[in-house]
């Protein structure tokens, strides 16, 4: 019975030992392709992201979209040129024929200026309509004297566009910032995968090497035959833990390469020689964002916020044009007209020759009016308790992420120190197990705790880097 489990323990062993020598010249293959990765870093990756992806590209557009509305706004202040012809003939008789060409411009302080020439002719033209025979020359300009003095809707227009301005550019900002936060998140995802996969091959060549030697040392009679199924149970763990950080590191990628796009608008992904890059030095960690002393001065940068103030002075343009529209509309026109005599246009200008009238309208009630006025003010309030309620929460939270990268990174000092003296305390069992003075299970359980110790230290670091990230990204730098 003894004979027949050595002999399965001596197949076994030829057979690992072929596999463990497969697993060494993988090993091998790997690090000699490690030696041609090409390394992204997270700044590599998010002048990629400013550059080429479409979330970023719309984020470019949103100040030529405010530079055309600017645009529109003031073309409803170029001058209009216009001309009427109206003619009506039967049984070729001409009853009237009825000429009126005129220039229009609105002023940006709300006055409308009115020039043109009118020609009038015919036996059946209404008598009002009469003209000299060289025609008639006007000019004059309409005056609102109450609805439409002080703003009107082209100066509403106008002025609500040119805030615009300022707040698509804050718009860019806040939509670069949030897409650069994901991009940051996700390389910090894929980053930790890679080493956490990096940590388990590492575990795992060591596991096979010294599962060989064990079987080894048990064919030779040094060690039991049960230390090599202790030894195989290690290397199975730690195999299988190897697979599922490569499933991990995999889903990671995928993620981040989501990110990854040329300047064809193609998403070009990872390709399997770019990786992260390494785990720095806590001493490389950057120092966090000072402080600002107030609320207020941490909204005067953040673009989210910006965007609300904003918004509120486009609001407020809007609640001025509504009261404006609670005043009665009272038009006054007074247009002078000369008959142009020769060469001589004005020869005949005089200022007994004018036509002028008077418009007046209101509403009785002014409910419409009322309402919007109301809706107007609600509109605001509501925005402004938007921006209170924001920036309170994203100043916490700035604050609250300085001292949590404050604390993760006191915390992976700790573990930076611990992980070396887990390693001592691995490096002094194996030692004192190949001169038989240790077991087997107390070097799988300093291999354990070491393995663990590096993967908590990995996740501090990175979790200090995500901090450190949120910091940027409440306070709305990521965008600079």
């Amino acid at each position: 019975m003894e004979k027949e489990y050595l002999f399965v323990k001596t197949r076994d062993f030829w057979f690992q030992k072929f596999a463990i020598c497969s697993l060494a010249i993988f090993g091998f293959t790997n690090i000699s392709f490690a030696q041609t990765d090409s390394i992204i870093t997270l700044d590599d990756a998010m002048q990629i992201v400013k550059q080429f992806h479409p979330v970023a590209k719309q984020a470019n557009l949103q100040t030529l979209i405010a530079n055309a509305e600017l645009l529109k706004a003031k073309g409803s202040f170029d001058p209009v040129a216009q001309a009427v012809l109206d003619q009506k003939e039967l049984s070729d008789q001409l009853y009237y024929s009825i000429l009126d060409g005129a220039i229009t411009w609105a002023t940006p302080f709300g006055a409308t200026i009115k020039s043109g020439y009118e020609l009038n002719r015919g036996p059946f033209l209404n008598p009002e309509n009469n003209t000299p025979g060289s025609g008639l020359l006007y000019a004059g300009i309409s005056l609102p004297l109450g609805q439409g003095l002080l703003i009107d809707e082209r100066r509403a227009a106008r002025n609500t566009a040119e805030i615009g301005i300022e707040l698509a550019q804050n718009k860019r900002a806040d939509i670069l910032n949030k897409i650069f936060f994901e991009v940051s998140l996700r390389y910090w995802e894929w980053f930790r995968s890679f080493h956490v996969r990096q940590i388990f091959d590492t575990a795992l060549r060591n596991a096979g090497e010294r599962y060989q030697g064990v079987v080894i040392n048990a064919r030779s009679g040094d060690r039991p035959f049960i230390d090599t199924v202790e030894a195989k149970i290690q290397l199975q763990l730690i195999d299988a833990s190897l697979n599922q950080a490569s499933l991990e590191y995999k889903r990671a990628s995928l993620l981040f390469s989501s990110f990854l796009w040329d300047e064809n608008n193609f998403n070009t992904g990872l390709d399997n020689k770019q990786r992260p890059s390494e785990q720095d030095a806590l001493d490389d960690f950057p120092n966090p964002v000072l402080n600002p002393a107030t609320p207020e001065n941490f909204e005067s940068v953040q673009p989210y916020l910006a965007q609300l103030r904003q918004k509120i002075k486009q609001q407020e343009i809007e609640r001025k044009l509504k009261q404006d529209k609670l005043k009665p509309m009272i038009n006054v026109q007074y247009n002078p007209i000369t008959e142009p005599v020769g060469s001589g246009l004005l020869a005949g200008w005089s200022l007994n020759n004018y036509t002028w009238g008077l418009e007046f309208k209101m509403p009785l009630l002014l409910r419409k009016e009322r309402g919007d006025l109301r809706l107007a003010d609600l509109r605001k309030r509501e925005t402004q308790l938007e921006l209170d309620n924001s920036t309170v929460s994203l100043y916490n939270n700035y604050r609250a992420y300085i001292s949590e990268y404050l604390a993760l990174l006191q915390q992976a000092r700790i573990f930076e120190e611990a992980v070396e003296n887990y390693q001592r305390l691995f490096d002094a069992e194996s030692r004192l197990f190949q001169i038989g003075e240790s077991s087997l299970f107390l070097v799988n359980a300093r291999e354990q705790s070491l393995i663990n110790a590096r993967i908590k230290y990995l996740d501090l670091q990175v979790k200090a880097q995500i901090a450190y990230y949120s910091i940027l990204y409440y306070s709305g730098l990521l965008a600079n």
